[in-house]
């Protein structure tokens, strides 16, 4: 009968399922390169603004364009303008997410409210900013639909732009407006 073999799915590699040798593989170089390679593309721009900023930038990089050590690379590849573009996105993504954590935020923040003239002075700051959102326009619903579809195309597949099957095509307001789903099989 066969011996049970462990795969690893980062290294792509299986061997003999026994308790020393998977320890041996785990804390192996490879399969930790392998793993931070496999959890590269899911960073949050903050992330990634925050490793990169303490690099310094990358001389061959910078020069000849290329570098043979990539994403293992000790240094930047980012030049100043790309690392000021990937802070704003970082700024950004921080404001939606707490924007989405507002009801928790009114709780942290009334619970850190010592008098009741601040508790008010907060609650009506709190209300002239709702009815300045409520003022604001609201976007159809295929509006709002069409831009979060063919926003979130992945980067790898926007390069490829009107060459991708239609599957992969990212929505448009013209294609939620036409679906006929009668004709569907």
């Amino acid at each position: 009968m066969g011996k049970i073999r462990y795969y690893c799915e980062y290294c792509d590699r299986s061997f003999l399922d026994d308790l020393k040798a998977r320890k041996k593989h785990l804390s192996s170089t490879q399969h930790a390169r392998m793993r931070k390679l496999y959890y590269l593309p899911y960073r949050t721009a903050k992330e990634v603004y925050e490793e990169e900023k303490i690099k310094d930038p990358c001389r061959k990089f910078m020069t000849q364009n290329f570098c043979q050590f990539a994403e293992n690379c000790k240094y930047s590849h980012y030049n100043a303008h790309q690392l000021d573009i990937l802070r704003q996105q970082a700024e950004e993504e921080s404001r939606r997410s707490t924007d989405s954590h507002s009801s928790e935020s009114v709780d942290i923040a009334l619970s850190k409210m010592s008098s009741p003239e601040q508790v008010e002075e907060w609650l009506l700051a709190w209300k002239t900013r709702q009815e300045g959102e409520a003022l604001k326009p609201a976007k159809p619903a295929l509006q709002a639909v069409s831009k979060a579809w063919s926003s979130n195309l992945p980067h790898a597949l926007q390069d490829w732009g009107s060459d991708l099957p239609p599957s992969l095509q990212p929505w448009s307001l013209f294609n939620l407006s036409n679906i006929h789903v009668e004709d569907w099989g």
